[in-house]
């Protein structure tokens, strides 16, 4: 089964079942948004989240080139997730700042870039899990033992989030796959894997792998792509700790794509810090400043109705 969907090109990876905040000032994205929102009652109300492999996430000045996938600007992962409009506040400048939720993953047929300000594509809907086995339940189990570890080793209060980890096997890998500090080449591999025993298999390869690393060196993993952008949004340490340092300016006009290499910045004894999972992009869709949302200008709306605000 096909459908036509919006298309968001995004510089991280959005999974289903996880919270996806965004600030919307370009344009076209505001065109999306007010689509979205004059949708009748009952309609959904949603568009693609996809991760770039290669290009920019804002369009720059001129008039736009057409040669290639995407408008010839960037160049798209074939899997995706919707992600649907929960909440919207629209701001005096005219844009946005809405609340997402990741729904069900497609993969890309065809990309159109003509029919509307923003890029729509044909998407197929991929096959989600019904149910567990016996082997998917004692991988979920294994995995949530080992990112225990690695939280121990990543968070200044591990003891806070393990507490609230899933136990549906499928909510679990999806949790894992955006809370741990992995490059997007690794989460989007982790995206595109059909099946759940698939999904936690991988990701135990990777809780392993980084784990050990943490445990050696005492470092926290950062993309090279972040380290030329704004800085993300980071969990405070204890009194003491640093944070690592970002060169660039705090808002990013958009990015070329960057090896999957990273860094590791050495950080203090049980200081290290994590990155806010999915909610770190740049450009027209950054993520809502924490005093925005501290302020409740983006408020909760039971039973995940739209909520629209001025």
């Amino acid at each position: 089964m096909t459908a036509r969907l919006p298309v968001f090109p995004l510089g991280t990876v959005l999974f289903p079942g996880l919270v996806l905040p965004l600030h919307i000032f370009e344009e076209r994205y505001r065109a999306l948004v007010r689509h979205l929102v004059g949708l009748p009652e009952g309609a959904p109300r949603e568009f693609g989240v996809v991760a770039i492999q290669a290009g920019w996430e804002v369009a720059p000045a001129g008039p736009p080139d057409r040669s290639g996938l995407a408008g010839g600007e960037v160049t798209l992962h074939e899997v995706g997730c919707t992600a649907e409009l929960r909440q919207v506040t629209e701001l005096a400048d005219g844009g946005f700042d809405i609340v997402t939720v990741g729904r069900r993953r497609f993969r890309i047929a065809e990309v159109d870039d003509a029919a509307a300000p923003y890029l729509t594509a044909e998407v197929e809907w991929l096959p989600e899990p019904a149910g567990t086995d016996e082997v998917t339940d004692l991988l979920a189990a294994r995995v949530i033992s080992v990112f225990r570890q690695y939280l121990g080793l990543v968070r200044p209060d591990p003891q806070e989030i393990s507490e609230q980890l899933p136990e549906d096997p499928t909510v679990l890998s999806h949790l894992v796959a955006a809370t741990a500090a992995l490059t997007v080449d690794d989460r989007q591999r982790l995206l595109a894997i059909d099946d759940t025993a698939g999904r936690l298999r991988a990701e135990l390869r990777l809780l392993n792998r980084e784990t050990a690393l943490l445990r050696e060196v005492r470092a926290v993993p950062v993309p090279l792509s972040e380290l030329a952008g704004p800085p993300a949004p980071l969990i405070p340490g204890p009194p003491g700790a640093q944070p690592p340092s970002h060169s660039g300016s705090g808002r990013s006009e958009g990015h070329r794509d960057q090896p999957a290499s990273r860094v590791y910045v050495t950080a203090a004894p049980n200081a290290a810090s994590s990155r806010l999972p999915c909610g770190t992009g740049s450009g027209p869709y950054q993520s809502i400043p924490p005093a925005r949302r501290s302020a409740g200008l983006v408020k909760s709306v039971p039973g995940g109705a739209l909520s629209s605000s001025r």
